[in-house]
């Protein structure tokens, strides 16, 4: 053997064998008897230590059938999501629709009218501005963005 080996079997009692042992014996088991009051303050605590693990299991159990649930309701829920959402319209994609009037028709054809004779928004502003021609408001001026989003996107 190393000196190594020799080293660790010599600190470690549990290791060396004496002649005529065998490793497969089993070693003696140490006992030490239990003082009588401390055997009694065991005897009493038992049946409490042993509800106290009952109630936790039962409670454990309780949690683990409390998730299964939860588990369920959330894969009840993404089975049904598609169908939800199928239903359910943004209120923004519905684009509001506003009663026309003969004036607004009128103002709304005299942009597509010099829009089709290439002015540019600008330019079809001031010239409802110039012409007196009052918004649909009737306040303020025309402007080349308001003439754009109503060739764009009429009322």
């Amino acid at each position: 053997m190393s000196d190594y080996n020799n080293k660790n079997a010599r600190n470690n009692p549990g290791n060396q064998r004496q002649k005529g042992q065998h490793r497969d014996t089993p070693r003696k088991k140490q006992t030490t008897d239990v003082p009588p009051s401390l055997k009694s303050l065991f005897d009493e605590i038992a049946p409490a230590i042993k509800n106290y693990l009952n109630q936790s299991a039962a409670s454990k159990v309780r949690v683990a059938e409390a998730r299964e649930k939860s588990a369920q309701a959330v894969e009840k829920l993404m089975e049904s999501l598609p169908g939800i959402v199928q239903q359910t319209v943004p209120a923004r994609s519905i684009p509001r629709r506003r009663k026309i009037n003969a004036r607004k028709q009128e103002i709304l054809d005299t942009i597509n009218k010099l829009r089709d004779e290439s002015m540019t928004y600008e330019e079809i502003a001031d010239y409802l501005t110039k012409n007196n021609i009052p918004t649909f408001s009737g306040r303020g001026r025309w402007h080349a963005q308001t003439i754009h989003r109503l060739y764009m996107y009429p009322p």
